[in-house]
């Protein structure tokens, strides 16, 4: 597979057969019925007897609560293969749901500590909007044996106390919950939208949900869930409540680093309307330093990183609401690129259809800002965003405007408009400064076809966004075709192509992409890749190179918490020829520790003869002691010379170490940590930090 070999052809013609069946379909397809779901209603049911919570339904007052089945496979799009139901009660303070579900499979649970790491278990799930389809989205989920995590789109951060039991069977598992009512926030209304939805890890194969339509995609989606009646005077009439979160920091850390040091900061939330509040940070909490970004993953782009600071990820899902078909890395707003303030200030909620949310962020020297707004209809037929953002310090400043139009059938199509600009210090040619893009899609219920016409200017290169590549001008198409066997060892079969053309304002061909992948997932949680192509860049300066690497993976249980891969890559990169290896083990050490194995290379043969190497070995350890408690141990070291992309070789020798420990006791969450996961080499420094949360729960 040198150098893409007779896949480049197949790649084209895939991708060439994707815009052109794309282009063929009428654009009167978005405009067709939205999804009839008037069969998917559930009235809620009141009791003056709240049911224990026990992993049980023997107590007789659930012999009175309404009942749903999940009966569709929603990723395979067929019946499901395993029965689950779901018994809902209420009695004005809490929301009791209980799933029964059976499995023929023996159950995977590793998850102990609550936390996202549950969705790589089996799982049930809640969903609910008390809004309708454009409010804030809440959803509930728990393990077999009752280990959760919840989520809500108003706030990355929500984590309220809530309490759930898990009992496994010999033919499946029962999990009860109790919600209070009081932590999501509504606009009053009489009928909600709920979903609920199930996931079979274990083999992979089953996702069964309750309410569904064409063109549904996933579990999550507002549109397509069912109606929940008799609501009015439960939950959302609640009034909001303001939160204040103190939190104190000490840090031990060596004169070169800068000595001991402790402060103390908060965090506060005031509701202004019982869907909108304004949110603020003084000396803000910057000192999560748990996650480990590092990688030398060859890329001829500007890496991305996860935001992981609270005042920013808690107001994200309002952001960058913008359609992009084969996206080649454009985002008005990047907030990891902004240095942390000494104060941020943000407004943030929904009214009706529309989303609302600005932010401040502001030191001595700098200051960052925001502000967002959104609207889609009631069927998400139509949508539209607008977004500004904003940098200032001495002789310096920005400013990005953009705009989004959408119309989509929620069935099979559909077509959507982004414009955007930037102005300010570095903007020298004005007509130079502008986002451009149009395009259109159409899908199946296991194909995607789709095609982009985009322009980016040499100037549009927002202080606050991330732009891996101005000044290019053409079109991008892309597309997927999935086979789904209903029997044998393989679980599904997916075909992936993309292409783009793109030339800069001098009529220079700067970017050329075309690739082709194939994914096998068998039913044993065996995954199979190959992927190949070419890309090729041109630098502002002029230099261009080739990047075509071409792979294959194999991996073992890669959706799970202890996945197991290998993968090689192999092709031109830039000035050289590059062969690289990523290996990673990660095991299970008894019911609560698990331990993961990482060794990747890269080895450059440039074409004056030199070489290049560059290692990453990782070892990490986690303990789950329960469901509010862990600890986490990780040894990293990278040396060598990463393969340089238009600069010059630089070399890197950095080890780190680092430990973290964390407890949540009520309204209190302790952590203990040693050096900081995500540094290239360990800061020699140990952190105490403890947060109170008072008034509201913790992200509500």
């Amino acid at each position: 597979m040198r150098g893409g070999g007779c896949w480049l052809p197949l790649s084209v013609l895939f991708a060439a057969v994707t815009t052109t069946s794309m282009l063929t379909v009428p654009f009167a397809a978005v405009a067709e019925r939205t999804p009839d779901l008037s069969s998917f209603v559930v009235d809620s049911v009141r009791t003056a007897h709240p049911p224990p919570i026990d992993a049980s339904i023997d107590h007789p007052v659930w012999r009175t609560a309404a009942h749903v089945a999940l009966t569709w496979n929603v990723d395979f799009r067929r019946p499901a293969s395993e029965q689950t139901d779901a018994y809902l009660l209420t009695d004005g303070k809490y929301l009791y749901a209980t799933f029964v579900a059976r499995q023929k499979a023996t159950l995977l649970v590793t998850q102990r500590t609550n936390g996202s790491a549950v969705n790589n278990d089996d799982w049930v799930a809640i969903f609910l909007w008390p809004s309708g389809v454009n409010g804030f989205r809440y959803m509930f989920k728990c393990n077999a044996i009752g280990v959760c995590d919840q989520t809500s789109s108003e706030n990355n951060d929500f984590a309220p106390i809530w309490k759930a039991a898990g009992r496994v069977l010999t033919d499946g598992f029962v999990v009860s919950m109790r919600i209070p009512l009081d932590v999501l926030r509504g606009d009053r209304r009489d009928q909600w939208r709920v979903q609920f939805a199930r996931q079979v890890n274990r083999t992979g194969d089953d996702t069964p949900v309750w309410a569904h339509a064409a063109g549904m995609d996933d579990e999550g989606q507002a549109e397509f869930s069912g109606y929940l009646n008799g609501m009015r005077s439960l939950g959302a009439s609640l009034r909001s409540r303001a939160r204040l979160a103190i939190y104190g920091l000490a840090a031990a850390a060596s004169r070169g680093t800068g000595g001991n040091t402790s402060r103390i900061g908060a965090d506060f939330a005031i509701p202004i309307t019982p869907t909108a509040s304004v949110i603020g940070a003084v000396h803000p909490d910057y000192s999560n330093v748990e996650l480990d970004q590092q990688t030398i993953s060859p890329t001829e782009f500007r890496r991305q990183f996860r935001e992981v600071r609270p005042f920013f990820t808690q107001g994200a899902s309002f952001y960058n609401k913008f359609t992009a078909i084969d996206d080649p890395g454009n985002i008005i707003l990047y907030t990891p690129g902004i240095p942390t303030p000494a104060v941020g200030l943000a407004v943030e909620g929904t009214q009706g259809d529309y989303g609302l949310a600005a932010f401040n962020a502001s030191s001595s020297t700098r200051t960052d800002a925001a502000q967002t707004a959104s609207w889609s209809s009631a069927d998400k037929v139509y949508s539209a965003a607008f977004q500004r953002v904003t940098v200032s310090f001495p002789g310096f400043v920005d400013r990005a405007l953009a705009g989004s139009v959408r119309v989509d059938n929620q069935r099979n199509a559909y077509a959507y408009a982004d414009v955007g600009t930037d102005a300010g210090t570095n903007v020298l040619n004005p007509t130079e400064a502008n986002w451009e893009e149009i395009g259109a899609a159409h899908h199946g219920p296991t194909s995607f076809l789709g095609a982009a016409l985009r322009k980016i200017g040499a100037y549009y290169n927002p202080m606050d966004g991330f732009v891996a590549h101005p000044d290019i001008a053409g079109w991008a198409a892309n597309g997927e075709q999935d086979v789904l066997p209903h029997f044998g060892p393989i679980l599904f079969v997916a075909l992936q192509s993309s292409i783009d053309r793109y030339h800069d304002a001098k009529g220079n061909l700067d970017q050329a992409d075309q690739n082709l992948s194939l994914l096998v997932q068998t039913r044993s949680q065996f995954s199979f890749s190959v992927s190949s192509g070419s890309s090729f860049l041109l630098s502002s300066t002029g230099v261009g190179g080739l990047f075509d690497q071409n792979g294959l993976t194999v991996g073992y249980r890669s959706q799970s918490t202890t996945p197991t891969s290998l993968t090689y890559n192999v092709g031109r990169f830039g000035n050289g020829y590059l062969r690289s290896w990523a290996r990673l083990a990660s095991f299970q050490t008894g019911p609560r520790g698990a331990v993961s194995f990482e060794v990747d290379n890269t080895n450059l043969a440039t074409d004056d003869g030199q070489t290049q190497k560059q290692s990453l070995e990782r070892a990490a350890y986690a303990y789950q002691f329960g469901p509010q408690a862990s600890l986490a141990i990780g040894v990293r070291r990278i040396i060598g010379v990463s393969p340089p992309v238009f600069v010059g070789p630089v070399y890197v020798q950095a080890s780190n170490v680092s430990v973290a420990l964390h407890d949540r006791v009520g309204r209190d969450d302790v952590y203990v940590v040693y050096g900081d996961a995500n540094a290239l080499n360990t800061p020699p420094q140990l952190l105490l930090k403890w947060i109170h949360y008072f008034g509201a729960e913790k992200g509500t």
